[in-house]
């Protein structure tokens, strides 16, 4: 006589086997479940696709024109490329973690923050993560050459004297143009 499969029930008449059946399901139809969506794009709508692509596309170039300016204008040793490297992953991790870990990637369910899928503990996680990166990015600053260093030094200087030498332009053209404001409230007090 063969019996069949009746889950074992728990005290208030709960499925203890129910949790599981979720990854049978993926097992069987694994078209439904691995459509992984991109956080911004998961509801398939426009008003919510397009500020996310603007953010990622915004993102991406800060980090890539950020990486190029300072690749051409300040001195590097050979590890504090790998540091600067380092340095902006980080930034980038820092600032796409709600598309890190707030998609529908498989990985989410692996980490303990961001498994409860409730915007409490992601926004804890987050919160946690940009704190984390932005720890790991003193640091590596902190581990750069004394070259790195004094070249920022000395591009620092030089930036801050072309603001003082613009400011100065400024003010004296707006000091020209009160002049000659006068200049002409004067002439046309004097015909009339």
């Amino acid at each position: 006589m063969t019996k069949k499969y009746k889950p074992y029930r728990t005290a208030n008449n709960r499925d203890i086997y129910k949790k599981y059946d979720n990854k049978r399901n993926r097992l069987e139809n694994p078209q439904k479940y691995d459509n992984v969506k991109l956080f911004g794009f998961r509801s398939g709508k426009s008003y919510k696709m397009i500020p996310a692509l603007l953010y990622y596309v915004l993102v991406i170039s800060y980090v890539l024109f950020s990486l190029y300016g300072e690749f051409t204008s300040l001195k590097f040793e050979p590890l504090d490329v790998v540091l600067e490297i380092f340095k902006y992953v980080f930034i980038l991790v820092a600032v796409l973690s709600p598309a890190l870990f707030l998609s529908d990637f498989k990985y989410i369910d692996n980490i303990p923050v961001f498994r409860k899928h409730n915007p409490v503990s992601g926004f804890i996680g987050i919160l946690v993560v940009i704190l984390l990166c932005y720890g790991i990015m003193q640091v590596e600053i902190y581990c750069m050459s004394d070259t790195y260093k004094t070249s920022v030094q000395k591009y620092d200087e030089e930036y801050r004297k072309k603001l003082e030498e613009r400011q100065k332009q400024l003010e004296d053209e707006s000091l020209l143009n009160e002049e000659t404001l006068t200049v002409e409230e004067t002439t046309v007090s004097i015909e009339k």
